[in-house]
């Protein structure tokens, strides 16, 4: 493969990477940091810095389904869909599973179970991914064409972006707040489908756009088309700010979604032209970008579940410096964690066996909780009691952005 074939492959993992390192310090600090250190514009500008993580992974999913897929006529198969539909699948249901109550569910507390469902069905960035990733299998077998996906990523991503305000207004009492926590910030949902899924889609149209011949577009063209397409989605979001839309929190409003998705993409500019004549990533740092959501589940482990439990043993303390110190070791022991994994999944058992396991574990695991937790929760609510309940929060769950 020649140099520039190769850049278009590297610029893409470099941003996962550094959406990785700023993702491990950033849900580290959230759990940490004083709360004393949360003040003034510095800090506020670092929140803002910080919520572009999602979208740079949430637009590098989108990437890569459109070179590893669009692209790919032995990926267009019905056994190709499969396996990308139960990876999928695979993805929502550990995202689910990081947000059980595990130590409720143990006890068979049922009304620690009644307070921490609502927080279950909370959607984070794993759901939201995998819940996209299906909608583009789903337009690829209606569609069958790239041109074609990529025309309706492109109105789908604007469709996700106009009604966000509309999902943000849903009612969210149950039964029908589990569904309507999918599309909107009011039950809790940190990403949910209105507006997050449009980054994926844009991920999609961008790559249509900028990349038309995959990895072997030429390097120039490839920053020069990036500009002007972050030039544009500037200027929408522009004039999508002066629309009289209900004004919620965050990339809630187009205007946000369009602000955002411009930096990350005048971002993609920048790297794609700084690593013109990179060959090939370290080793190391390769592996890492294979391993991103072995790295994203360990340090949730570290910070939020039993036994080490960062966030409840040493809480909002600590002074930056030893913040930071923190994050460090998050990093180092992530990184030694997924490099570990995938050496042991390199072994000739693990290959005959691992790709069986993850499945059924998680089908079996899945299914374990919800015949636990729903009964539990049911019989919680027709109970009568003396006192309050008890509050039981999830013994791991992400952080916003």
């Amino acid at each position: 493969m020649s140099t520039p074939n190769k850049n278009r492959l590297i610029f893409v993992d470099v941003l996962r990477l550094l959406a990785l390192l700023q993702m491990v310090n950033g849900h580290t600090l959230h759990a940490l940091l004083s709360q004393d250190v949360r003040q003034g514009g510095g800090y506020q500008g670092y929140l803002f810095f910080r919520g572009l993580v999602s979208v740079a992974f949430m637009l590098v999913a989108g990437l890569a389904f459109y070179l590893t897929t669009l692209l790919r006529p032995g990926a267009w198969t019905g056994a190709a869909r499969r396996k990308r539909c139960l990876r999928a699948l695979e993805i929502i249901a550990i995202g689910f599973l990081l947000r059980l109550p595990l130590s409720a569910l143990l006890r068979a507390d049922v009304h620690g179970l009644r307070a921490a469902l609502p927080s279950v069905l909370q959607i984070d960035v794993l759901p939201c991914i995998g819940v996209s990733l299906l909608m583009l299998e789903g337009m690829l077998w209606l569609l069958r064409t790239p041109r074609a996906v990529a025309l309706a990523c492109a109105g789908l991503c604007a469709l996700a972006a106009v009604a966000a305000p509309w999902g943000a207004s849903l009612p969210t009492a149950l039964p029908l707040g589990s569904l309507t926590t999918w599309l909107g910030p009011q039950a809790g949902s940190s990403f949910p489908l209105l507006p997050y899924a449009g980054f994926v889609f844009a991920g999609v149209w961008v790559g249509a756009l900028v990349l038309p011949l995959g990895a072997a577009t030429p390097a120039p063209r490839v920053a020069a088309r990036l500009v002007g397409v972050a030039g544009l989605l500037a200027l929408s979001s522009s004039l999508a700010s002066r629309l009289p839309l209900t004004v919620v929190p965050g990339v809630h409003t187009p205007g946000f979604f369009g602000l955002k998705l411009s930096l990350v993409v005048l971002a993609c500019s920048a790297l794609s032209l700084a690593l013109w004549r990179v060959s090939a990533l370290p080793a190391l740092l390769a592996t890492l970008t294979s391993e991103t959501l072995t790295i994203y589940v360990f340090h949730l482990f570290v910070l939020y579940g039993a036994p080490i439990a960062l966030a409840r043993r040493v809480g909002m303390s600590l002074e930056l410096p030893f913040a930071l110190a923190v994050s460090a070791s998050m990093l180092l022991s992530s990184a030694a964690f997924a490099l570990a994994w995938k050496r042991a999944k390199a072994w000739p058992l693990a290959q005959r066996t691992w790709p069986w396991l993850r499945t059924s574990g998680l089908v079996l695991t899945s299914a374990w909780a919800l015949w636990l937790a729903w009964p539990a929760a049911v019989r919680a609510d027709r109970a009568e009691v003396s006192s309050p309940p008890r509050g039981v929060a999830p013994d791991v769950g992400a952080s916003r952005d």
